[in-house]
């Protein structure tokens, strides 16, 4: 599937120019000719790429652009057309977070998105060898309603 072409006006880390896709891709800046980032954070982006890679496989060029600036801890919204992987994202940087102590919601719209998202955290929990109790207590408690 080939990905939407798109440009983030002035969002380029290294430059503070307008980032391109192809540029989120390659991980270097047309402008500079350098890596986009570099954050002393790299290590736990790269352990968190590790464990995405481990639930759900290789991570998008755009949900590691995602997880550098969610571990760095930046506010911002994931705004990318249906099928990118931003549920899956979130889902599997939830279950990371929470693994390593953090607290981390997941707020949904629909119950049947809720479900989804419960089945895909056993799974992802069960891949990854986070021992997780859904609804109970547990060492690393999962809480859902509908």
């Amino acid at each position: 599937m080939e990905l939407p072409k798109a440009i983030y006006a002035d969002l380029c880390p290294a430059c503070g120019k307008d980032l391109r896709f192809d540029e989120v891709d390659r991980g270097i800046c047309s402008l500079h000719k350098g890596r986009l980032c570099a954050f002393p954070h790299d290590r736990e982006v790269e352990s968190f790429l590790q464990f995405f890679r481990t639930c759900v496989g290789e991570a998008r060029s755009l949900q590691k652009l995602w997880a550098r600036r969610i571990i760095r801890g930046d506010s911002f919204a994931a705004v990318a057309p249906t099928g990118i992987g931003k549920t899956s994202f979130g889902t599997v940087m939830a279950l990371y977070l929470a693994s390593k102590g953090r607290t981390a919601y997941i707020i949904l719209p629909t119950t049947l998105l809720v479900k989804q998202v419960v089945e895909n955290l056993r799974k992802y929990a069960e891949k990854a060898r986070v021992e997780a109790s859904f609804n109970e207590e547990g060492p690393l408690p999962v809480l859902y309603y509908y």
